[in-house]
C-alpha cells in the first residue's frame, strides 16, 4: 500500500482521516475518458493508435491543449 497525502489541515480541533489504496486503473479506461471528452475526429484517431503507452501520451496531448484553449478563450471574455 502507497498511501497519498490529499490535504493538510491545521489547527487545534481533532480531524478523522481516510486511508485508502490507489488502484492501478484498465488501461482501456484511458479510452472511455477520451471518448466523454474529446470530438469523434480525436477519438478516432487515438483509437487508431495501438501502442497503449503512445496512446497514453497522445490523450495526455491531447488533453493540455484542450485547457490550454479553454483559458484562452476565458481570458478574451
Amino acid at each position: 500500500m502507497d498511501p497519498a497525502l490529499d490535504s493538510i489541515t491545521l489547527g487545534t480541533k481533532p480531524i478523522g482521516i481516510d486511508v485508502e489504496e490507489k488502484k492501478q486503473k484498465p488501461r482501456n479506461n484511458i479510452m472511455s475518458f477520451a471518448q466523454r471528452y474529446f470530438t469523434p475526429c480525436e477519438f478516432n484517431f487515438l483509437h487508431a493508435v495501438r501502442d497503449l503507452e503512445i496512446q497514453r501520451q497522445e490523450v495526455i496531448k491531447l488533453w493540455i491543449l484542450k485547457v490550454r484553449d479553454l483559458e484562452i478563450q476565458r481570458q478574451e471574455v
